[in-house]
């Protein structure tokens, strides 16, 4: 990964496109891939599998997690890349055993434990003092 973007920042610097520190560009490249990967990842699994649906489902679900409620942040791109993946097959094998009832249950349980802990503050996203409860 660390060749493309060193290729890419080449590239912007030739033509003149960068503005402020590399690092800065680095890690919005890394941070881009990274999340593309993933994107890309579930949703072709999500239509190999038949089951788009749970994928879009997924994808919005944890965006809107990991926005507003903080949580765990993986040390190395891969890792957090392999644990993203993990998680969503995992909640596709466990959804193939679980009644609508029992979803509708495990949503609301969950959905409670949530409102419950969410924020999370973490050493790499810091919850102002007006965010906590």
């Amino acid at each position: 990964m660390d060749v493309i973007i060193n290729r890419i920042i080449n590239v912007w610097k030739r033509y003149g496109l960068l503005k402020d520190d590399e690092d800065i560009y680095i890690f919005g490249i890394k941070l881009f891939i990274s999340e593309s990967a993933s994107f890309l990842t579930v949703c072709i699994l999500s239509v190999t599998f038949n089951r788009g649906l749970n994928g879009i489902l997924y994808l919005a679900s944890f965006a809107t997690l990991r926005k507003y409620c903080g949580g765990y942040h993986a040390k190395t791109y891969i890792s957090c890349y392999m644990s993203f993946v993990l998680i969503y097959m995992l909640s596709e094998v466990i959804s193939r055993f679980i009644v609508p009832s029992t979803a509708i249950c495990l949503f609301i349980f969950s959905s409670v434990i949530i409102f419950l802990i969410a924020p999370v503050d973490t050493k790499q996203k810091r919850i102002s003092y007006n965010h906590r409860r």
